[in-house]
């Protein structure tokens, strides 16, 4: 017989930590508490009517009237795969925009779909993509879908959207766009950008845990969707989703496959908590405190990937590593003292350091803490030259003026 594990007898315990990560932040009280309430069961006329809230605040956080707006249990790379399945079949064209290193997980997903694949890649970190290889690329390749992501985490760089929506209608392709990075947190409206389908994880600045992502087709998207003849997965199919949260005609709700409950009440009041505020002033805080911090760290000397700040992504802050300084030792430092916990890069783009401004820390008391404890790891950094790790915490204090 197998033994029980000896790691399994303790109780868990997770400190709180403070998460300046490159995706993960930490929870709204309101939000923790939703996990904890009693689970209903999806029939239950209580949580149906919990699903028409979430799709209400999924339209207004992507400024749409979408009617299939829904949340998938799962990371915003099986939401892709799930969007392409439904709109392409085997063998069609998909226009990948990359202006980081984000775009190759989803290179991946659409080889592994069998779809061919265009990439339209920038030709440094940091860069963007400008419109003109964009419509070259749509008129010699004439893709079904143009995706790309409107935030980069991995490069820190914020592609424009406008007017690319125009041109795949022009051309006839679905534009499909990953907001994960931007929703509340930057100016961003599906119907007026002419997006066809915009998908988002909720671990950014809506502070959830992850493990949903929000998706919403227009008509031109349902439409290409109910042309195609290949079989599509059972649990991807876009109509059985769409039955499962009552978007269809008779709005009646169909067992699909059972869906992360506590995840959902947590998105609720996490939605609620974007209509309390208001989005343009979410927006507007998480833009405010982003340039309170960015004018902190280039007054600690470092600078950014992104040199010109109206190419760079808010919510996302990628610094570059001096060469004098180990990128993991600032890491570490940071989380063994002050139990703060920052990103580092992704091959190609890994001498930077990753630090998000997102949701309930998007406010100055949080980024201020940062700063302080920051400021303080690079001063230790540069009197440790050529060390592995840095010393214990000094006395050094720091204010944000």
């Amino acid at each position: 017989m197998t033994p029980k594990p000896k790691s399994l007898l303790t109780k868990l315990d997770v400190p709180t930590k403070y998460l300046f990560s490159a995706g993960i932040t930490n929870m709204s009280t309101r939000v923790k508490a939703a996990m904890i309430l009693p689970l209903l069961s999806q029939s239950d006329p209580q949580f149906q009517q919990i699903l028409k809230d979430i799709t209400e605040g999924i339209r207004y956080i992507f400024q749409t009237s979408n009617r299939h707006s829904f949340a998938i249990s799962g990371p915003n790379c099986l939401a892709f795969e799930t969007a392409i399945s439904n709109l392409t079949e085997t063998d069609d064209k998909i226009l990948l925009m990359e202006h980081g290193a984000d775009g190759e997980r989803m290179a991946k997903s659409s080889k592994t779909l069998t779809r061919k694949l265009i990439r339209l890649q920038v030709a440094n970190p940091g860069d963007l993509v400008d419109t003109e290889p964009i419509k070259q690329a749509l008129t010699a390749h004439q893709p079904k879908v143009l995706f790309l992501r409107h935030g980069d985490t991995s490069a820190g760089t914020l592609q424009p959207l406008r007017g690319i929506g125009a041109l795949c209608r022009k051309n006839n392709c679905i534009f499909m766009v990953d907001a994960s990075a931007t929703v509340c947190c930057a100016p961003l409206s599906m119907d007026k950008l002419e997006i066809d389908v915009l998908i988002a994880g909720t671990q950014f600045a809506l502070g959830l845990s992850p493990g949903l992502t929000l998706m919403s087709f227009n008509d031109r998207a349902v439409k290409a969707i109910s042309q195609r003849k290949c079989r599509i997965s059972h649990t991807m199919n876009f109509d059985l989703l769409a039955q499962s949260w009552g978007l269809t005609g008779d709005e009646k709700v169909v067992y699909h496959y059972t869906p992360s409950i506590s995840l959902l009440y947590a998105l609720r009041e996490s939605l609620a908590e974007v209509v309390d505020e208001g989005l343009d002033k979410m927006i507007e805080r998480h833009m405010k405190f982003s340039l309170v911090a960015q004018k902190e760290i280039s007054k600690i000397g470092l600078k950014f990937l992104v040199e010109e700040e109206s190419k760079r992504l808010t919510s996302v802050l990628v610094i570059q590593v001096p060469d004098s300084i180990k990128r993991d030792a600032i890491i570490e430092y940071l989380y063994k003292y002050y139990n703060v916990i920052i990103s580092s890069g992704i091959p190609p783009i890994d001498k930077v350091w990753r630090i998000g401004i997102l949701g309930q820390n998007a406010n100055r008391s949080p980024v201020k803490l940062l700063i302080t404890v920051l400021r303080e790891s690079i001063q230790l950094a540069k009197k440790s030259e050529g060390e592995s790790s840095l010393r214990s915490p000094s006395t050094i204090s720091s204010t944000i003026e």
